[in-house]
């Protein structure tokens, strides 16, 4: 298989439950930038549900992680429900991981522009996370 059929897609299917998103291929550092961008502008009704679907997903790091999470996380801010489809236990850690450190992030609402400052046991936390995942990421690349 080429590399290019195995960077990361998204694609919407809408059914009586939910709008479902299925996600598949490489969601890393890579195909984040496309990504991003389709994720910030998607717009749901309040009371529907996202279903994420992870079953053709290839790889998750931590990049393609953070933004499932950051959609996630607006959706549910937004009153509307999601959900997980298909997600493997390695990546249902690293989205775990990702909330608890994002809960750790504080904001200074007194600025004149709001400005996120990573708490320490955020930075450690994110400093594992980034070690555990390209530990993992050579480790599979060794076995192909």
């Amino acid at each position: 298989m080429n590399s290019a059929a195995r960077e990361g897609w998204l694609e919407r299917q809408e059914t009586a439950e939910a709008l479902v998103l299925s996600l598949g291929g490489r969601w890393d550092m890579r195909c984040a930038e496309r990504h991003e961008k389709e994720l910030r502008h998607l717009t749901m009704p309040r009371g529907q549900t996202l279903r994420i679907d992870f079953s053709a997903i290839e790889s998750l790091d931590t990049a393609g992680a953070w933004l499932v999470h950051r959609l996630a996380k607006r959706l549910r801010d937004e009153g509307i429900g999601v959900d997980f489809a298909n997600l493997p236990a390695a990546h249902a850690d690293i989205l775990e991981r990702l909330a608890h450190i994002d809960s750790h992030i504080e904001i200074n609402r007194h600025a004149r522009t709001q400005s996120r400052r990573w708490s320490p046991a955020a930075v450690k936390a994110l400093s594992i996370l980034a070690s555990r995942s390209s530990k993992a990421s050579l480790s599979s690349a060794s076995r192909r």
